[in-house]
């Protein structure tokens, strides 16, 4: 009887077996021949009267897109050498990048359906209303409010991260991006859902894995055929549940959903459904764009210490104004922060848009629906056009002598400019930069005025590129020790 037990549990084995490297293959083969077309259609669909950046041979062209998916920044620059200011294109994976709809363009990279929890467009706020009021408006004119409480948040993340960090010498070592990580997840958890969510870590959790769930279903979902994303995408999101759980807990009234409820004008918009998908969309909104630009600060102050001590001079004097006044005089650290980011661009890309009828310039190029049309950000930043010397790091470049004596500096860190595109077109910029732009003057004064820093010994690349992204390593780390402050 156990002898023809086990033959049937190894003949089903075996079974399961080849069923399970029957479908890994049928995988395989779908992805191969969904490449395949996407390939035909790039060259189908290509622009004309334009310059097409890439290998001479036909097909180069088109294979090359998968060599965009590592040197993309690289590749874009080389082109817009190449063009001279000029329009051109590059072989990209799904469609051109043809450096005009932004929703479509960031749907076909998003799937918020799936990743927001069911979150669309549509004619519900076509114009982003709502999310436009509760950033641009009144978390802007909330935020000195609640400064204290973000306060609290930025010690509670440097304390847990130094507790865990690696002790040499008298130095902390510990992971930048991680510490940047820390930081922005408690404070935008305090910003987005008040003082129960943000102090459970639980919910903290749950926001860290459902933003990392987002990206993990977008990339997946770039190399499979359109069929499969509406069951592929829900699966990936519903493996963990955080987004459920999140869905779940922040359904109860906290400031910034009180923001959407207000900012919410029709009854399509005031739905308990909407306004948690708006919530759901805001958290992965906020996820990740801090802690990158923190990280890239740090590694620039790290870079150029020649900065640190004028910059906390300055912090120093404008912490001792009356609470209203203080983070608004600011020029050199606005400056600072401007060109890191001039320098270190999250995206090689920026302003990017779906094409959704054929578009032709006035100087005749010609652009197929299905495009995305966009601005090379990090080539253009970099650009002798725009800038002195520009590949050196001058962190100074943007101070103007007539701001002496003034209440606020003329140029900021979340102005938008032909020559700065950081923050998208100035029609429709990012409405969350004056937020990131405080928390970040907030984090840097804490750090600047509290901790010597400087970068471990053994780094040696401090940013990994995938596609248009340019990130920092989680592996690099810094070394920090308390300030030994005098008196």
């Amino acid at each position: 009887m156990l002898q023809e037990f086990y033959e049937l549990v190894r003949s089903q084995a075996s079974d399961w077996r080849i069923t399970s490297e029957v479908i890994f293959d049928t995988c395989v083969i779908l992805v191969i021949l969904n490449r395949l077309y996407v390939t035909a259609s790039i060259y189908r669909n290509r622009p004309s009267n334009i310059l097409i950046s890439g290998p001479r041979l036909r097909w180069g062209k088109w294979w090359s897109s998968i060599n965009y998916v590592f040197n993309a920044p690289d590749i874009i620059q080389k082109a817009y050498n190449q063009a001279k200011g000029e329009p051109f294109a590059i072989p990209a994976l799904d469609e051109y990048q043809d450096h005009l709809s932004l929703h479509d363009a960031m749907e076909d990279r998003v799937k918020s359906k799936y990743t927001f929890y069911g979150f669309e467009q549509g004619v519900i706020d076509p114009h982003d209303t709502v999310p436009g009021r509760v950033l641009k408006f009144l978390l802007r004119t909330n935020q000195p409010a609640l400064r204290p409480k973000i306060q609290k948040k930025i010690e509670e993340a440097f304390s847990q991260v130094l507790s865990k960090g690696k002790a040499v010498n008298d130095w902390t070592s510990i992971s930048v991006l991680g510490l940047s990580e820390a930081i922005g997840l408690r404070i935008n958890c305090q910003v987005l859902v008040g003082d129960e969510l943000a102090n459970d870590q639980d919910y903290v959790d749950d926001v860290l894995r459902y933003s990392n769930d987002v990206i993990l279903s977008m990339e997946f979902c770039r190399y499979m055929p359109a069929f499969i994303i509406p069951y592929a995408c829900p699966a990936i999101m519903a493996w963990s549940g955080a987004m459920e759980r999140l869905a779940t807990r922040i359904r109860p009234l906290s400031d910034c959903i009180t923001w959407v409820i207000e900012s919410s004008t029709t009854p399509r918009q005031r739905t308990v459904e909407r306004i948690v998908q708006q919530m759901i969309a805001l958290t992965f909104a906020s996820a990740h764009q801090l802690p990158l630009v923190l990280t890239f600060t740090i590694y620039n102050l790290c870079l150029h210490p020649e900065y640190i001590e004028p910059l906390t001079e300055e912090i120093s004097t404008m912490l001792s104004f009356p609470d209203d006044k203080q983070y608004k005089n600011m020029p050199l650290m606005e400056s600072f922060l401007r060109e890191s980011a001039r320098m270190n661009p999250l995206d090689a890309l920026s302003i990017q848009r779906k094409v959704m009828r054929p578009f032709t310039f006035t100087s005749g190029q010609t652009i197929p629906a299905g495009n995305i049309i966009a601005v090379p950000q990090d080539a253009l930043m970099k650009s002798p056009k725009y800038y002195n010397d520009p590949e050196i790091f001058d962190g100074f470049r943007f101070v103007l002598p007539e701001d002496r004596g003034r209440e606020e500096p003329r140029m900021k860190y979340t102005d938008v400019s032909s020559g700065f595109p950081f923050w998208g077109a100035s029609k429709k910029a990012c409405p969350g930069r004056w937020y990131v732009s405080a928390s970040l003057k907030q984090i840097l004064a804490h750090l600047l005025t509290n901790y010597e820093f400087k970068l471990a010994g053994d780094n040696k690349k401090l940013t990994m590129g995938y596609t248009t992204m340019v990130i920092p390593r989680h592996g690099t780390r810094v070394l920090l020790r308390k300030l030994q402050k005098s008196g």
